[in-house]
């Protein structure tokens, strides 16, 4: 009996003290709010990336030819462009901004049960740029980065070593005698 009217003298108390204590809790926040957003409105601006992206799409009625080197075959809507030699050059055009570029190729490989990978090995001049071995038909990206030295504010030609390519008439008794390795469907370069 004495127990419960200790609680119920508390109940009033305690209920008073929590309110006070959720109160000061809400203020603390409310105050830590206050002091971050004046501390991101002090701060200076992140600074813009200085970033461009160029984009050449293959498969689209407008494929631009220009960027096409040698050993490459006639681009088919819809489908892309393959490679129809052992190996194939791309003319990149100028980067607007100095420094390193990054290359992204969106490809795919000619792979076959007489054939099952494809290598490709990109170069620049002496300088390899990256080695791949694909072995599922499936699309691919490969991605390569371009030294700013090797820019010299002219089209950089990239130059694709393909091994493999093999014609699908010696491996599958198709009619398409070309030496076929990849087929490009998309290239990007952000710089």
């Amino acid at each position: 009996m004495r127990l419960q009217r200790l609680g119920a003298g508390l109940g009033l108390f305690g209920l008073a003290v929590l309110c006070v204590f959720l109160l000061l809790q809400l203020v603390r926040k409310a105050d830590a709010a206050y002091v971050a957003r004046r501390a991101a409105a002090a701060a200076p601006p992140p600074a813009a990336e200085a970033a461009w992206t160029q984009t050449f799409h293959f498969d689209h009625p407008a494929a631009p030819l220009a960027v096409l080197g040698d050993g490459w075959s006639t681009p088919e809507l819809g489908a892309g462009v393959w490679s129809r030699e052992r190996r194939a050059a791309l003319r990149l055009p100028p980067a607007p901004l100095a420094g390193p570029v990054e290359v992204a190729l969106t490809v795919e490989p000619f792979v076959a049960a007489a054939r099952p990978f494809q290598r490709i090995v990109a170069s620049a001049g002496d300088h390899r740029l990256g080695e791949w071995r694909l072995t599922s038909a499936q699309g691919a990206t490969l991605r390569f980065a371009v030294p700013a030295e090797l820019r010299d504010g002219r089209n950089l030609e990239v130059r694709l070593d393909l091994p493999d390519a093999a014609s699908p008439k010696e491996v599958q008794g198709a009619m398409d005698a070309r030496l076929l390795a990849i087929r490009l469907r998309r290239i990007d370069v952000v710089g």
